[in-house]
């Protein structure tokens, strides 16, 4: 299990700090990793810090502006301001 991975588990079981004292050595080992990002985001929101949340969405998105868990979590929290073409 990856860094990612120990960070989910810790998550789930109500360990925050844990939780994002792996995803910071994660984005060391790897800091173009879209889900990295992404899962900061998600700790990040999970605690109400939307600013926090969206800076690292964003990241993850121009890291890969095809990631589609990103995208969805910006959507999801309807601060996603992107024109659609059909």
């Amino acid at each position: 299990m990856g860094w990612n991975g120990i960070a989910l588990t810790s998550a789930r079981l109500g360990d925050f700090k844990q939780a994002a004292e792996a995803l910071e050595r994660a984005k060391t080992i790897d800091p173009a990793n879209p889900s990295t990002h992404t899962n900061l985001g998600v700790l990040a929101a999970s605690q109400q810090r939307w600013a926090e949340a969206r800076a690292a969405w964003e990241l993850a998105l121009q890291l890969n502006p095809k990631f589609p868990p990103a995208a969805q979590n910006l959507n999801t929290a309807g601060m996603l301001s992107v024109e659609t073409s059909p």
